[in-house]
């Protein structure tokens, strides 16, 4: 570990990194997979690499601990563009944690944290963030049991965030409500062009797709 972590401290030339497990389907990941530490020893490194622009540490059972460290390293980091997480088990205190440390960066564009096991309330969280972060354009919450207040929550954020570009819902149990919502708060967001809305039991759709801009792009079931 001391070698891997010294080594990313120092590195000036290494702009990708991925470290995952062999991870497959839709099984619950193990929460503290990471045992023998690698992947918390690279995000301990983020505090000190700015050289690092893409990080995918998807499938690796990470947990609110693990959360706890990204969002520490988040708040100092300022090379990092892009970050996996997908797969993960940070569940709704892990996204509590990687917002705080979201709500002080100044780099970080990309972030993919679907299917991470939370809730409205974490939710909740993300839309504290989106309302004070201005850096992020990409954002993947896919496969979250957000629903319908999940998605209130979300709404909200976006009639203030003018950084997001694509934003990804799919698979989150939203509702016909939810989706409305989502769909209602554009008409106050000048930068969306893209939400992925598939698997949201979708029942109305005539009565959704009445709401849609016309600049938006967005994919249903």
């Amino acid at each position: 570990m001391k070698i891997i972590s010294e080594s990313l401290k120092i590195n000036k030339t290494l702009r990708n990194l991925r470290y995952s497990s062999s991870f497959r389907g839709k099984r619950l990941p193990i929460a503290g997979r990471d045992r023998n530490g690698v992947a918390s020893t690279i995000i301990d490194a983020l505090k000190h690499n700015n050289t690092l622009e893409s990080l995918n540490l998807q499938s690796n059972g990470l947990d609110e601990n693990h959360a706890k460290l990204l969002g520490e390293a988040l708040k100092i980091n300022t090379g990092l563009v892009s970050l996996n997480l997908h797969a993960n088990v940070l569940r709704s205190e892990g996204i509590k944690a990687l917002c705080e440390g979201l709500c002080e960066n100044r780099a970080l564009a990309n972030l993919r944290i679907s299917y991470n096991h939370f809730d409205q309330e974490g939710a909740m969280h993300l839309a504290s963030m989106l309302q004070v972060n201005s850096y992020l354009e990409n954002l993947d919450i896919s496969w979250n049991q957000l629903g319908t207040i999940g998605a209130g929550f979300i709404s909200q954020s976006l009639k203030v965030n003018q950084t997001l570009v694509k934003l990804n819902l799919s698979a989150c149990r939203l509702g016909d409500d939810g989706v409305f919502l989502i769909l209602k708060s554009l008409a106050e967001n000048m930068t969306l062009t893209e939400v992925q809305l598939q698997g949201s039991g979708i029942e109305d759709k005539d009565h959704l797709m009445a709401v849609l801009a016309d600049q938006k792009v967005f994919m249903f079931d």
